[in-house]
């Protein structure tokens, strides 16, 4: 019998030498918690924001894992849009 289960993402971790512009521009998924240490943001107001606002920002909940992901070519969209980012 074949499961229905979703498969599970497949992780990517953080370049400890990566900038936070370097982080906008890779792709996949990313824990929320590493995103934000990288980035100086703050991971409780993103994920209360997301639920308050019922936005697709690129991060979400996976209730197997336990914690909240980031789908970084959509978050990178909406964050460049959103806040100055430097080049370089």
């Amino acid at each position: 019998m074949l499961s229905r289960l979703k498969p599970r993402p497949t992780i990517r971790e953080i370049d400890p030498d990566w900038s936070a512009n370097q982080l906008l521009s890779e792709r996949g998924i990313f824990v929320l918690g590493d995103v934000c240490q990288l980035m100086a943001l703050n991971a409780v107001v993103l994920q209360q924001w997301i639920k308050a606002k019922d936005l697709d920002i690129g991060i979400f909940f996976n209730a197997r894992l336990g914690y909240y992901l980031v789908r970084m070519e959509t978050f990178s969209t909406w964050f460049k849009n959103k806040r100055f980012v430097t080049k370089g």
